[in-house]
Protein backbone atom coordinates (compact mmCIF):
# COMPACT_ATOMS: atom_id res chain seq x y z
CA UNK A 1 0.00 0.00 0.00
CA UNK A 2 1.32 3.05 -1.18
CA UNK A 3 -0.36 6.96 -0.12
CA UNK A 4 -3.75 5.38 -0.23
CA UNK A 5 -4.64 7.52 2.91
CA UNK A 6 -8.62 6.45 2.01
CA UNK A 7 -8.40 3.89 4.87
CA UNK A 8 -7.23 4.38 8.52
CA UNK A 9 -3.41 2.75 8.03
CA UNK A 10 -1.15 2.88 5.04
CA UNK A 11 2.17 1.76 4.52
CA UNK A 12 4.60 4.39 2.83
CA UNK A 13 8.15 3.22 1.80
CA UNK A 14 7.68 0.84 5.06
CA UNK A 15 6.61 3.22 7.64
CA UNK A 16 3.03 3.15 9.19
CA UNK A 17 0.78 6.20 8.89
CA UNK A 18 -2.54 6.84 10.25
CA UNK A 19 -4.79 9.13 8.70
CA UNK A 20 -7.88 10.30 10.80
CA UNK A 21 -11.33 11.00 9.62
CA UNK A 22 -10.59 14.98 9.03
CA UNK A 23 -7.50 13.66 6.66
CA UNK A 24 -4.73 14.34 9.27
CA UNK A 25 -1.95 11.99 8.56
CA UNK A 26 0.29 11.07 11.34
CA UNK A 27 2.94 8.35 11.50
CA UNK A 28 2.28 5.75 13.95
CA UNK A 29 5.41 3.40 13.85
CA UNK A 30 8.63 3.19 11.17
CA UNK A 31 9.82 0.54 9.20
CA UNK A 32 10.42 -2.52 10.90
CA UNK A 33 7.93 -1.91 13.44
CA UNK A 34 4.56 -3.95 14.27
CA UNK A 35 1.10 -2.75 14.18
CA UNK A 36 -1.20 -4.65 16.73
CA UNK A 37 -5.16 -4.95 17.65
CA UNK A 38 -7.01 -5.91 21.09
CA UNK A 39 -10.43 -7.18 20.99
CA UNK A 40 -13.28 -9.21 22.74
CA UNK A 41 -13.08 -12.39 21.87
CA UNK A 42 -16.62 -13.43 22.30
CA UNK A 43 -18.72 -10.51 20.87
CA UNK A 44 -15.65 -9.26 17.93
CA UNK A 45 -15.75 -5.80 19.39
CA UNK A 46 -12.44 -4.27 17.84
CA UNK A 47 -11.18 -2.21 21.25
CA UNK A 48 -7.53 -0.63 20.53
CA UNK A 49 -5.44 -0.81 17.50
CA UNK A 50 -2.24 0.88 16.54
CA UNK A 51 1.32 0.66 17.09
CA UNK A 52 2.40 -2.19 19.19
CA UNK A 53 3.82 -1.40 21.88
CA UNK A 54 0.63 1.45 23.01
CA UNK A 55 -1.77 -1.46 22.02
CA UNK A 56 0.20 -3.81 24.91
CA UNK A 57 0.50 -1.13 26.78
CA UNK A 58 -3.54 -0.45 26.68
CA UNK A 59 -4.10 -4.44 26.78
CA UNK A 60 -1.85 -4.83 29.73
CA UNK A 61 -3.42 -1.99 31.50
CA UNK A 62 -7.01 -3.14 31.00
CA UNK A 63 -6.49 -6.59 31.98
CA UNK A 64 -5.05 -5.60 35.26
CA UNK A 65 -8.05 -3.22 35.83
CA UNK A 66 -10.45 -5.69 34.60
CA UNK A 67 -8.81 -8.99 36.82
CA UNK A 68 -9.00 -6.65 40.19
CA UNK A 69 -12.90 -7.63 40.30
CA UNK A 70 -14.70 -11.33 40.21
CA UNK A 71 -17.58 -9.52 38.04
CA UNK A 72 -15.10 -8.39 35.09
CA UNK A 73 -13.44 -11.62 34.90
CA UNK A 74 -14.87 -13.14 31.78
CA UNK A 75 -14.42 -9.91 30.04
CA UNK A 76 -10.41 -9.96 30.72
CA UNK A 77 -10.52 -13.56 29.63
CA UNK A 78 -12.46 -12.49 26.48
CA UNK A 79 -9.78 -9.69 25.65
CA UNK A 80 -7.26 -10.66 22.91
CA UNK A 81 -4.30 -9.22 21.70
CA UNK A 82 -2.84 -9.37 18.12
CA UNK A 83 0.62 -8.00 17.15
CA UNK A 84 1.90 -8.41 13.09
CA UNK A 85 4.58 -7.01 11.27
CA UNK A 86 4.15 -3.78 8.84
CA UNK A 87 3.41 -5.25 5.63
CA UNK A 88 0.69 -5.10 3.35
CA UNK A 89 -1.74 -8.18 3.97
CA UNK A 90 -1.55 -7.27 7.60
CA UNK A 91 -2.47 -3.25 7.23
CA UNK A 92 -5.67 -4.47 4.66
CA UNK A 93 -6.66 -6.91 7.70
CA UNK A 94 -6.50 -4.29 10.07
CA UNK A 95 -7.97 -1.82 8.56
CA UNK A 96 -10.47 -4.64 7.12
CA UNK A 97 -11.04 -5.12 10.98
CA UNK A 98 -11.69 -1.20 11.64
CA UNK A 99 -14.07 -0.63 8.43
CA UNK A 100 -16.34 -3.84 9.09
CA UNK A 101 -17.73 -4.41 12.57
CA UNK A 102 -16.81 -8.14 14.31
CA UNK A 103 -14.40 -8.78 10.98
CA UNK A 104 -11.97 -9.06 13.80
CA UNK A 105 -13.13 -12.95 14.34
CA UNK A 106 -10.48 -14.92 12.96
CA UNK A 107 -8.02 -12.88 12.24
CA UNK A 108 -5.51 -15.01 13.23
CA UNK A 109 -6.40 -17.69 11.37
CA UNK A 110 -6.57 -15.17 7.83
CA UNK A 111 -2.93 -14.02 8.91
CA UNK A 112 -2.02 -17.87 9.32
CA UNK A 113 -3.45 -18.95 5.68
CA UNK A 114 -1.71 -15.67 4.04
CA UNK A 115 1.24 -16.06 4.91
CA UNK A 116 1.27 -19.95 4.12
CA UNK A 117 2.58 -20.80 7.45
CA UNK A 118 0.36 -24.36 7.77
CA UNK A 119 -3.47 -25.12 8.91
CA UNK A 120 -5.52 -21.96 9.51
CA UNK A 121 -5.29 -21.15 13.44
CA UNK A 122 -2.00 -23.66 14.06
CA UNK A 123 -0.79 -23.01 17.64
CA UNK A 124 2.87 -23.37 16.25
CA UNK A 125 2.22 -19.59 15.01
CA UNK A 126 0.42 -18.20 18.12
CA UNK A 127 2.24 -17.44 21.60
CA UNK A 128 0.25 -17.12 24.65
CA UNK A 129 1.70 -15.27 27.79
CA UNK A 130 0.22 -14.39 31.35
CA UNK A 131 -1.27 -11.20 29.56
CA UNK A 132 -1.03 -12.17 26.23
CA UNK A 133 -3.85 -14.00 25.09
CA UNK A 134 -2.81 -14.22 21.50
CA UNK A 135 0.34 -12.38 19.67
CA UNK A 136 0.40 -13.40 16.20
CA UNK A 137 4.16 -13.82 15.09
CA UNK A 138 4.66 -14.61 11.57
CA UNK A 139 8.29 -16.19 12.20
CA UNK A 140 6.65 -18.75 14.45
CA UNK A 141 7.37 -19.26 18.44
CA UNK A 142 10.08 -17.28 19.63
CA UNK A 143 12.40 -19.33 22.44
CA UNK A 144 13.77 -17.84 25.98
Amino acid sequence: MTDNFDLPYSLVDGDLFHTDSKGNRKRVCHRGGRIALSYDAEDGILHHHGENNDVVHWFDETRKRLVRSESTLDLAAALKLVSMPLVEECIREVNRCIGVTGSVMGIEKRLSVLYGLGPAGAAAFSEAGPNHDSVWNPMGPTTA
